[in-house]
């Protein structure tokens, strides 16, 4: 578990690829980063599937679960945490 003290920062995975593909300078990366991006939902598909809590947490963190609201994103988090605990 982290200390109360350790920064943490979630990364929206799905949209830092669309930002990367929407950069016109980049275009040679756009093949790769769709290929990423259906990797990415299979990885997300599997890991519903398997609802195991510490994958969960890391979904979550990179945003591969939709979330619509972020403020809910720590509170899924803690959910999570508290299956880890009890296991």
């Amino acid at each position: 578990m982290r200390k109360a003290h350790e920064l943490h920062f979630n990364i929206d995975l799905p949209q830092l690829i669309v930002e990367i593909s929407s950069n016109n300078e980049l275009h040679g990366m756009l093949v790769p980063l769709r290929i990423a991006q259906k990797k990415l939902e299979l990885i997300a598909k599997r890991a519903t599937e398997l609802n195991d809590p510490i994958l969960n947490i890391l979904m979550l963190e990179t945003k591969l679960y939709g979330v619509d609201n972020h403020s809910d994103i720590s509170e899924l988090v803690n959910e999570q945490k508290k299956l880890i605990t009890q296991e």
